[in-house]
């Protein structure tokens, strides 16, 4: 087999013509193919199935007249995938978040492609993520200084408490002593 390969000669005109030729059946067989292709392209894109309708654009050969529309047809199922990929990492990480792998759902967000046509999920999920984070500290913070507040105004109220029973038991020592003292004079007349 190989020894008929070689004996090839890829400078002759009949070689040429073959090769011409057959390219030129499979452009015509692409082109007389495509309404089935474009049919099939459009019913995997319908039920997202978003590489497979990749794949089916893909072997269709340049040389083709409706080349152009194929190409933009690309693009149009590539930013399909890409936008699905980045809604289920979305919806992946905030899964993550919710089970408290932060680290887990920011990498998935770091492999979302920043072409997406709607990356923009990925960025509002970070600011309402660093909201989030932002709003538990805070709280944190809040709850430290009411702690502390609340030991703070614990302590005044011992203080005030501790001056206020001296306050009274010297008022008791002094009123005793003066009742005392009338007591003493009204009973035995000093």
């Amino acid at each position: 087999m190989r020894s008929l390969i070689n004996k090839v000669n890829v400078n002759d005109a009949r070689f040429a013509k073959l090769i011409g030729d057959v390219q030129q059946g499979i452009a015509d067989y692409y082109t007389r193919q495509m309404p089935k292709i474009l049919a099939k392209v459009n019913s995997l894109v319908a039920r997202e199935e978003y590489e497979d309708a990749m794949a089916a654009l893909a072997v269709i050969p340049e040389s083709v007249d409706e080349y152009e529309a194929v190409e933009e047809l690309k693009v149009q199922v590539y930013d399909k995938l890409l936008a699905g990929e980045v809604t289920r990492a979305v919806a992946q990480a905030d899964i993550l978040v919710r089970q408290g792998d932060i680290d887990g759902a920011l990498e998935l967000c770091r492999a979302c492609n920043p072409v997406s046509p709607n990356y923009g999920e990925v960025i509002r999920f970070l600011n309402r993520l660093d909201a989030q984070a932002a709003a538990a500290e805070a709280a944190a913070m809040e709850q430290e200084l009411r702690k502390m507040d609340a030991e703070a105004m614990r302590a005044r109220t011992q203080q005030e408490a501790a001056v206020e029973a001296q306050s009274l038991k010297a008022e008791r020592a002094e009123s005793s002593a003066k009742k005392g003292k009338s007591l003493g004079e009204w009973l035995f007349g000093l």
